[in-house]
C-alpha cells in the first residue's frame, strides 16, 4: 500500500462494524415494538401454527421492518467504512447512492420468498432475514469497495468472503443453542456486522504490514484516467 497500516483505521473499522450491527439490532427493535400487533406470530411462535391466528398484514409489516433495518444498517456501516479511510474512500456519497439502489432491488426479489415461507411455517421467516441480511450486506460493502476504493476493491473482497464465513457460523451456532425465533432474529445483525468490521479492518492492516514489507503493492488495481491515456 502506499500508505503504512495504521492502528486506528483497524480500530475504526472494527468500531463501524460494531456500531452498525448495534444500530441495525436498535431500528429492528423500535420497529419491533411499533408494530406489536401485527407480529405477534414472531412474539409468541406458538401462534403461528394456524393462518387464522396470523394478522392479514403480518408478512408486509413485517417485510417493511426488515427492509428498513436492513437498509439503515448497509448505509451506517458503508459510512463509517468509508470514513475510516477517507483519503482512500473518496466516493463515499456516490457508493451510498449504488447501495440503496441495490438494497432496493434485493428486497423486491425476496418478496416471492418471504410470502412462500410464510405460508408454509412462520419460523422460516428467520432464514429469510438472514439471507437477505447476507446479501444485503456483502452487496453494500462490495459496491463500497468497487465504487468508493476500487484500488483496493480486491481485499475488500477477500474480506467480506471471510466475514460472511464467520458471520454464518456464528449465526448457526446461536440456532442450534437458541430455540426461539426472536434471538435469533436480533442476533442476525450484529452476527454480521461485527465480522464484516473485524475482518475488513484486519485483512487491510496485515496486507499493508505485507505490502510495506515486501515493496509490492501486489493487490492493488490501477486504473487509468483520462489524462493518463
Amino acid at each position: 500500500m502506499s500508505e503504512k497500516p495504521s492502528i486506528k483505521s483497524l480500530i475504526m473499522r472494527v468500531v463501524a462494524g460494531l456500531v452498525a450491527g448495534i444500530s441495525g439490532t436498535l431500528i429492528l427493535f423500535i420497529t419491533y415494538v411499533l408494530t406489536a400487533t401485527y407480529i405477534q406470530p414472531m412474539i409468541n411462535p406458538t401462534t403461528s401454527l394456524t393462518g387464522d391466528e396470523v394478522h392479514p398484514m403480518f408478512i408486509f409489516v413485517f417485510m417493511a421492518m426488515i427492509f428498513v433495518a436492513i437498509l439503515a444498517t448497509n448505509i451506517v456501516g458503508a459510512f463509517l467504512m468509508g470514513f475510516s479511510e477517507k483519503e482512500k474512500y473518496t466516493r463515499t456519497t456516490e457508493a451510498i447512492i449504488k447501495i440503496l439502489y441495490i438494497n432496493l432491488l434485493i428486497f423486491v426479489l425476496m418478496i416471492p420468498l418471504y410470502v412462500v415461507l410464510a405460508n408454509i411455517d412462520i419460523k422460516y421467516l428467520m432464514y429469510a432475514v438472514a439471507v437477505q441480511v447476507f446479501l444485503s450486506g456483502q452487496s453494500s460493502i462490495l459496491a463500497l469497495e468497487i465504487v468508493s476504493n476500487p484500488k483496493y476493491a480486491v481485499v475488500g473482497i477477500y474480506s467480506t468472503i471471510i466475514a460472511i464465513i464467520f458471520g454464518a457460523a456464528a449465526l448457526l451456532a446461536i440456532n442450534k443453542f437458541s430455540d426461539t425465533p426472536t434471538v435469533f432474529l436480533f442476533a442476525i445483525f450484529p452476527s454480521i456486522w461485527i465480522f464484516m468490521g473485524l475482518s475488513h479492518g484486519i485483512l487491510s492492516y496485515v496486507y499493508g504490514l505485507i505490502a510495506s514489507a515486501s515493496g509490492k503493492d501486489f493487490m492493488a488495481v490501477e486504473h487509468e484516467t483520462p489524462q493518463e491515456k
